[in-house]
Formats: structure tokens, C-alpha cells, sequence
């Protein structure tokens, strides 16, 4: 048996990783979409896109020749009798509100939905961001073919270096650490971690922040170095963490602080990491989140980015305070959220839940 997984797997990403060594571990030879789509005569098989949706750029020009190159790609799979399974991860493209890549890749977005034999969702939430852009009436023509699968739990994933984040910044085994971890980029909202920090040197909290990842931009990192250096509680370690190091980075948290935009999130992968290192996160109410009991997590809602900053420091008080007067309760929350992703969503059952995928799209099954 054979499949195409786009992208074939990067040593960095860890979900790709776990999905595609599933599918191999299920007796599927993974195959590169330029191949597949150069070969001649039919050939069906499935062929999972994830991220396909996304053709946002800073030029629109380019956004548009993005979005050509996609369909060409989508109409040479059909062509070949590929069965498209289109995994759905954002809400919309990051940072790309209101700009031609925006339009395009929603455009984009409804196409794979009509085109495909199984649009897969990560968390319910999807259903109705689907419903919401794809309109009434597309969406009931292709709700048949929706199928949830979970996001897996990175348990296992990582290797250990033995860096001890703490010592490395001198950050006390006694204090509270937020850690906010990932590919820094504007709508992970790195700035308000910073109001965070300063209010809490108000407020006289003893706590640290690390802020830990690779800036999208030199620009970008030197702003924020600026202001994290004005704050005698904030360390910043800029740079790719490696796989090796998450580990340490995730044991060394108290907790992972991720203030997204909620315009565009909807899964995240860094809720999943804590979560499998024992860790409660603090976030906003978006898809992932929403998958789990709210007394495990500190979410919140907003309607506003002044809205946003002042939920943010709400919360993270709260999860301050919730440490501070019961430790035991709050080591609790982490516990039961990894028992919950290492039990639901096991390795084991991701290679299951797309190998049946991969059947139902070569079966044609409704």
C-alpha cells in the first residue's frame, strides 16, 4: 500500500512525524507529492495535504501564484485518482487578516473541502469555523465526509539533554516559571507576555518568564529583547529550540503561557506538548482548549486586544495564586491532563484513526 503525506515528515516537526510513522507502521509506503503527481495514468491513493490551504505572503502577487500552483496541484492529484484527505489545522492563515492571501487561501480552503474524500478536523470547534466560511449550504454538502481525529499526545517525542533551563538563567527552583515556548510570530502575542511580567513586578509576584524560540524576524526579536531587558523578571533564550531541549524546557515550566489571536488559532500544538510533560497551559478558548474540562486549563475570552491583555493577566494570576495556596491541587491539573492525551489520543490511536482514514478515502465509504 502506498500514500502521499504532505509534507513528508520534517526531523523538527513532531506531528508530522507521529502521523506518518503511524501510517507506516500501518503498511503504508509513504510517497513524495512531485512524484505522485509527475507519474502517468491512474494511480489511486490517498494523499493527505495538511497546511495546503495556506498561501499567504507579504505580496500578493505571489499569494496568487501560491494559489494557482495549489489547484494545478489538486486538479493533477484527481486527475490521477488520488483521494484527498484534507487535514484542517488554523482557523485562517496567520497574521493575514483582511489581504489578498487571506481571500485567496479560504478560497483555497473551500476547494480542498469540496475536492476531498475526507476532510479531517483536529478538534469539534472546526465544525462550525467550517460551517461559518464555507457557508450553509456547502457545508451540509460536505459534512458526510468531516472525521475527527485528534490531536496525538507528544509523549515519547523528545529526547532529553539534560539543560537545566533554570540554572542556565538563574531562576530559583522556588519560583513560579511561565514559559512561553514556539516560533515567535505576532499572533502568538509575545507582548503581552511582557504585560504580564510588568504587572506582576508590580503586584510584587515572585515569578519568572522565560521566553524561549526563534523570532520570525531580526526586527521582530530586537523589539522584543528590548523590552524583556527592561524587566527584571523576564529572561529571553531566542533561537530554534531543538527537540533534545523541549523536554528540559517543558520540565523546567511551571506552566506555558501561549496568548493567542483567536482570529486565526484554533489547534495548538504547544497546548498538546504541555499537556504530555504534565503541564497546565494559560491560553484563549480556541479549538484545542475547548477539548478538555475548563477547571484543567486557565482560558479565557476576549473581544478586543485590550480585552485580550487584561484576560491575560486575569489568568495569569489566577494560575499564580491557584499554585501559591494549593500546590498539590494545581500539580493535579497537569497529571490529569496527561493521563487524558497519553489515553485518547496515544500514538497507537492516531496510526489507527488516519490508517482508517487512508481505507475509507481508497473505499469510497460515506
Amino acid at each position: 500500500m502506498r500514500a502521499v503525506y504532505y509534507p513528508t515528515s520534517a526531523k523538527e516537526n513532531a506531528f508530522q512525524q507521529i502521523v506518518q510513522s503511524g501510517l507506516e507502521d500501518g503498511g503504508y509506503q509513504i510517497e513524495n507529492l512531485d512524484t505522485y503527481i509527475k507519474g502517468l495514468g491512474k494511480d489511486p491513493i490517498p494523499v493527505f495535504f495538511n497546511w495546503y490551504d495556506d498561501v499567504s505572503h507579504g505580496n500578493g502577487f505571489i499569494c496568487l501564484i501560491k494559489y494557482l500552483r495549489n489547484r494545478v496541484v489538486i486538479s493533477r492529484v484527481l486527475a490521477r485518482g488520488g483521494r484527498i484527505a484534507y487535514v484542517v489545522h488554523n482557523r485562517q492563515p496567520h497574521d493575514s487578516e483582511g489581504t489578498v492571501g487571506f481571500k485567496l487561501s479560504i478560497k483555497l480552503r473551500k476547494c480542498l473541502c469540496l475536492k476531498a474524500s475526507r476532510v479531517i478536523v483536529l478538534c469539534d470547534k472546526t465544525r462550525d469555523v467550517l460551517r461559518s466560511q464555507l457557508g450553509k449550504d456547502t457545508y451540509a454538502s460536505i459534512e458526510r465526509k468531516i472525521v475527527k481525529v485528534p490531536h496525538p499526545t507528544f509523549t515519547g517525542a523528545y529526547g532529553d539533554s539534560g539543560r537545566d533551563y533554570r540554572a542556565e538563567f538563574c531562576i530559583p527552583d522556588d519560583s513560579f516559571l511561565f514559559v512561553f515556548s514556539g516560533l515567535i510570530r505576532p499572533y502568538k502575542g509575545v507582548e503581552k507576555v511582557l504585560d504580564v511580567a510588568a504587572k506582576f513586578l508590580k503586584l510584587g509576584y515572585d515569578a519568572d518568564f522565560l521566553i524561549a524560540g526563534k523570532c520570525s524576524s531580526k526586527e521582530y526579536e530586537q523589539e522584543i529583547a528590548d523590552r524583556a531587558n527592561r524587566l527584571g523578571n523576564v529572561h529571553v533564550c531566542f533561537g530554534f529550540v531543538e527537540n533534545d531541549d523541549i523536554g528540559c524546557l517543558m520540565k523546567a515550566a511551571d506552566i506555558l503561557i501561549q496568548p493567542y489571536d483567536i482570529k486565526s488559532s484554533l489547534n495548538s500544538g504547544s497546548c498538546y506538548l504541555a499537556f504530555s510533560f504534565e503541564r497546565t497551559v494559560i491560553c484563549p478558548e480556541i479549538g484545542s482548549t475547548m477539548e478538555f474540562a475548563p477547571e484543567l486549563t486557565y482560558t479565557y475570552d476576549y473581544a478586543s486586544d485590550v480585552e485580550h491583555r487584561e484576560a491575560l493577566i486575569e489568568a495569569a494570576v489566577r494560575a499564580f495564586t491557584d499554585w501559591q495556596t494549593d500546590k498539590a491541587g494545581f500539580t493535579r491539573k497537569g497529571h490529569e491532563l496527561k493521563r487524558l492525551v497519553d489515553e485518547d489520543n496515544s500514538r497507537e490511536l492516531t496510526a489507527k484513526r488516519y490508517c482508517d482514514v487512508a481505507r475509507a478515502c481508497m473505499a469510497g465509504e460515506e
